[in-house]
């Protein structure tokens, strides 16, 4: 008998595991491979934390997915200054939403030779030291860090602290209207109405200036503006797409509210904005708008439910109409802060109004708003009541739409929008940082010059800011739980694991 063992594998079944194997191997990196080439285009991204200021609205997708030319952004900002970490995700959500946007981070402190090629390059004034610069096609935007922040003035006003406390964060609104400004090849063009006594747009120092709209609402939206002033046989200019006419206080020509009446029923768009500083006469303007809708009272409105501040002459309105202008501010729980506003009313179809028109309410006080006319604020003075109210909501700003006339030019649109507003105060260089004042306003441009696009519900994102108090006491005692409790305790545990197994 032969007692040579048999072996368990023969050749052939060894080379035969073997290939089985390398199949298997090969099978298995086909499969992943397969899997990271269809995750890598075809994937979801969620987002579990808490912190929702870095996840992109879907007005901000929309956007970014039309870009059609490369886009480059430098974040120009030092690790260490407010929200580096908010403004580093938030661009980098936008980098992932589109292959042509390109992020470069530069940190002055650290890549003092980056950050210095690029203020030369760029002509960045020394003073800035964070800012976020968008650069597509030659066309440049920039973001600085201080308009990064919405601020709560209301402290501040009422006396109650000295400080101005930082309240929501801007960062998607400001870099989506930034994208659109350099992606967009030729912007609007704005004018102010000069000589009818309101604030300057290029008055910075006052503040009843209005350089902050001009910048916040009109040039970082990509809309140029110049002033305008209208005489005796003066026109608008054919290339206005938006008049603005602030605060007026003057009696204005017979030739000027022509002109404007014409520019509006020829399919023109107008922001006017009446204050309580002209209650005492007519500049004109009232009886025009009543041509289209608009009652402009001749009186001051308050809202007791709703007083902020300053002796219950601001007040904030969280009651709004259901416009277009309006709707992100009710989504995003957004107030108004107004300052003496004027009523503002729809006029009823009987009362002047044409079937063609559209006049809907954009701020509403409470049921518990007062008006007081110019009459009874003259008797207010001398101690006679003044106040009288009713039980429905008291209009202060409306917005009118009429199309479909005869006479409406295409090339202005094919309708005629204005919005008109009781109150001025609460856009100009002081103001335009409380509540949701600057939000309203480039809604309202927007509105007004048809970009529906960035009607969307972006709006800002709520930003709090924590501070722990401690007296020398606390501090003492943290020291020594710092530096000797916790060392102490290990030191103790491992003093006795060291004791137990000597026992």
């Amino acid at each position: 008998m032969n007692d040579e063992p048999i072996p368990s594998f023969s050749f052939s079944r060894k080379w035969s595991q073997r290939i089985n194997v390398l199949v298997g191997i090969v099978a298995l990196l086909a499969i992943v491979g397969m899997v990271n080439y269809l995750a890598a285009r075809h994937y979801r991204r969620f987002h579990y934390s808490s912190n929702d200021r870095a996840e992109l609205s879907p007005l901000s997708r929309r956007l970014v997915g039309l870009l059609t030319n490369d886009v480059r952004i430098i974040c120009y900002y030092p690790r260490e200054k407010v929200l580096y970490s908010d403004v580093r995700e938030l661009l980098k959500e936008y980098r992932i939403a589109s292959p042509r946007i390109t992020v470069e981070m530069v940190d002055p402190l650290r890549d003092t030779g980056a950050a210095a090629a690029i203020k030369a390059r760029y002509n960045i004034p020394p003073g800035d030291s964070a800012f976020i610069l968008f650069e597509s096609q030659g066309r440049i935007k920039i973001v600085r860090q201080p308009e990064l922040f919405d601020y709560d003035m209301q402290p501040l006003m009422s006396g109650q602290s000295q400080e101005i406390k930082r309240k929501d964060f801007k960062g998607e609104t400001l870099f989506t209207s930034a994208l659109y400004s350099i992606s967009t090849p030729r912007g609007a063009k704005a004018y102010f109405l000069s000589g009818v006594g309101g604030p300057k747009p290029r008055d910075q120092e006052s503040i009843d200036g209005y350089a902050r709209f001009a910048s916040t609402c009109l040039s970082a939206n990509n809309i140029e503006w110049s002033t305008l002033e209208l005489g005796e046989g003066m026109t608008v200019p054919d290339d206005c797409g938006l008049l603005m006419v602030v605060g007026p206080r003057n009696q204005m020509p017979r030739g000027a509210i022509e002109a404007i009446q014409k520019y509006l029923e020829n399919g023109g768009r107008a922001f006017v904005l009446f204050d309580v500083r002209s209650l005492e006469h007519e500049t004109g303007l009232e009886a025009m708008l009543g041509r289209f809708g608009v009652k402009v009272g001749f009186d001051n409105v308050r809202d007791p439910q709703s007083i902020s501040a300053v002796a219950g002459q601001d007040f904030l309105i969280s009651q709004f109409g259901n416009h277009a202008i309006t709707k992100p501010l009710v989504s995003s729980d957004s107030r108004v802060h107004l300052m003496l506003p004027r009523s503002i009313a729809p006029i009823p179809r009987r009362g002047g109004a044409t079937e063609a028109t559209h006049v809907d309410p954009l701020l509403l006080t409470s049921a518990a708003g007062l008006v007081r006319d110019a009459h009874s604020l003259a008797d207010a003075r001398s101690g006679a009541p003044a106040d009288s109210g009713g039980s429905t909501n008291i209009a202060l700003a409306v917005a009118v739409e009429r199309g479909g006339l005869p006479m409406v030019d295409a090339s202005r649109g094919g309708a005629t929008r204005i919005v008109v507003t009781g109150d001025s105060l609460f856009l100009d260089n002081q103001m335009i940082v409380s509540q949701a004042n600057a939000e309203f306003g480039t809604y309202a441009v927007n509105w007004l010059l048809d970009r529906s696009l960035l009607l969307g519900d972006i709006g800002p994102r709520p930003y709090r800011e924590y501070s722990l108090t401690m007296t020398s006491r606390d501090r003492l005692l943290l020291e020594w739980l710092l530096l000797g409790g916790i060392p102490g305790g290990f030191l103790a545990v491992g003093f006795l694991v060291w004791l137990r197994r000597r026992s």
